[in-house]
């Protein structure tokens, strides 16, 4: 039989019956564990009361007459006597209260305030800082460019060339 827990053990007994032999291995779970016979009589007490409930019947269409009572209910909370009895408070109420405009409203807050966070009056105008670096830079000319092999050669060498010149020098 598998290591059962205390709560295993309490699911099986909710279920049905134990066995002759279950009942012989509840018994030294309980024997070994003693913190749990305390919470075994609590579970105990409930299990034989609401096993002695009575089974009432339910009547026909009892789900159609509870959700039947619930929309009266929900209708009667939800609709006013009349338009001037509400005050602009209860229209706000009830249109916060839908959670489609609740969530709505709440992700326009958040763009509104990641927006207001990004903008920095001072930041320059992006076309205007475009022009600036366009203007600014030149293209090199063939002169510079005549030597750009050896430069990028420099950049790929090995760190055993640089050895080998600086044993050369000596």
């Amino acid at each position: 039989m598998k290591k059962m827990t205390y709560r295993d053990w309490v699911d099986l007994r909710w279920q049905r019956p134990l066995t002759p032999e279950e009942l012989s291995h509840w018994h030294s779970f309980l024997e070994d564990h003693p913190e749990h016979i305390i919470h075994w009589d609590a579970d105990r007490q409930l299990l034989e009361s609401v096993k002695g409930l009575i089974d009432l019947p339910i009547s026909n269409h009892f789900t159609s007459k509870v959700m039947r009572e619930i929309e009266q209910l929900h209708t009667e909370v939800k609709s006013p006597q009349s338009a001037h009895d509400m005050s602009p408070q209860t229209w706000w109420s009830l249109l916060w209260g839908m959670p489609g405009i609740r969530v709505s409203g709440f992700i326009a807050l958040l763009l509104f305030g990641f927006f207001l966070w990004q903008w920095d009056p001072s930041k320059p105008n992006l076309a205007q800082s475009v022009t600036a670096v366009t203007e600014s830079q030149m293209v090199p000319t063939v002169e510079e460019l005549e030597h750009f092999d050896a430069i990028h050669g420099l950049a790929q060498a090995t760190p055993e060339v640089d050895w080998e010149l600086v044993f050369a020098m000596e």
